[in-house]
């Protein structure tokens, strides 16, 4: 998978829609998991792109 470091050396996926940077918030015990809570630093994004979307057990584009 490719990948390019953000501004803050976060790996960033080539060819993806939107990305999301996040620092760590908070850590939560889930029984046998984690719940990890982000706070949001960056979103970037390609605005003419076409997301791919999954609503009502259907895969759609957002038009």
């Amino acid at each position: 998978m490719d990948w390019t470091p953000s501004q803050d050396g976060l790996p960033m996926i080539e060819g993806t829609v939107a990305r999301i940077e996040c620092v760590l918030q908070d850590e939560h015990d889930g029984g046998d998991h984690t719940i990890v809570v982000g706070r949001v630093v960056r979103m970037t994004g390609e605005p003419a792109a076409r997301p791919l979307v999954f609503l009502g057990g259907k895969y759609g584009e957002v038009g």
